[in-house]
């Protein structure tokens, strides 16, 4: 069954050489049982960004002994996805190491290895207990953790405007009518969190500069099931 390890890992052997773009197989239990001599379970690949939960992140690589119908569930296909886990190249007779292939992330192509700690550092700190001020005290404080750490610091601020602040912030665009600039000064003004500012009394949200009666009356109709920073 040499055909699915070249399939899932883009292996192919007239060239020796690892395809860079893995290919998508449907993943269904007809799959994982008729091809139970090179499927060893399911392994389950987080999502490489600061928004992915903590709970998420902290299952990357977790393998699961089983078809993919009963595999766990650690949140949304946005937070992560299962994916067949093979057996090793020198178990099914090829004489290479396993590579650790890069995955997409909201800093660029990397080793999972290389960024699930700090995603999981990061989240800690995000989805704690402390106060507003003390969560950006405690995430300026993780470049200092390693140069690793320091060098997807930088990236992140590359990528993103007025980061770590702008992390916050951006989530309240989900409100209607609010913008990058509005969202920006909502924060500025003192929420930190979505809840709050659906929660905020009308007379309170109009006091924020540039938020009129028409939007701040739109967001204390706005309906959510869960929202997540």
């Amino acid at each position: 069954m040499h055909w699915l390890k070249r399939i899932i890992f883009g292996w192919d052997n007239t060239t020796s050489e690892p395809v860079q773009e893995k290919q998508i197989i449907r993943l269904d239990d007809q799959s994982y049982h008729s091809n139970n001599d090179i499927i060893s379970g399911m392994e389950f690949s987080a999502t490489l960004k600061i928004r992915t939960p903590l709970k998420a992140l902290k299952h990357h690589g977790e393998i699961f002994h089983g078809p993919p119908s009963q595999t766990p569930d650690y949140g949304s296909q946005a937070d992560g996805i299962w994916t067949f886990q093979t057996s090793s190249f020198r178990e099914i007779g090829i004489s290479i190491d396993e590579p650790e292939f890069t995955h997409a992330s909201d800093i660029g192509p990397i080793e999972p290895s290389r960024y699930i700690p700090f995603l999981i550092q990061f989240r800690t700190i995000v989805e704690g207990n402390l106060a507003h001020e003390e969560k950006l005290i405690q995430l300026a404080s993780l470049p200092k953790h390693s140069p690793l750490f320091k060098e997807i610091w930088c990236k992140l601020t590359n990528n993103y405007e007025d980061f770590p602040a702008s992390f916050f912030y951006l989530q309240f665009t989900i409100l209607p009518g609010i913008g990058r600039q509005s969202a920006k000064r909502l924060y500025e003004y003192g929420f930190s969190t979505t809840i709050e500012i659906v929660n905020a009394s009308i007379p309170k949200l109009t006091a924020v500069p540039g938020l009129g009666k028409a939007t701040a009356t739109k967001i204390k109709a706005f309906k959510f099931y869960s929202i997540e920073q």
